[in-house]
């Protein structure tokens, strides 16, 4: 289910944010910082890709971690 914009109360639409590479959202791991620095990336557990919406009225642009779970 598409947001709402908050700003213009519009539905907004799904996105594909082109960086050419895969991107994700890490969790940051301080208890782990001594070992392999503030974020793992070699860790599945805590890596999510990002759904991202945009307002085609304003343009304003939400992001989302598709496995939130991953970051309790």
């Amino acid at each position: 289910m598409e947001p709402i914009c908050p700003k213009c109360n519009v539905l907004m639409q799904a996105a594909i944010l082109d960086q050419s590479g895969p991107f994700g959202i890490y969790k940051k791991v301080e208890e782990e910082r001594n070992k392999k620095g503030i974020f793992d990336f070699s860790n599945p557990n805590y890596i999510s890709q990002i759904i991202h919406y945009v307002c085609p009225k304003c343009g304003y642009i939400e992001s989302y971690a598709e496995e939130s779970e991953k970051f309790k």
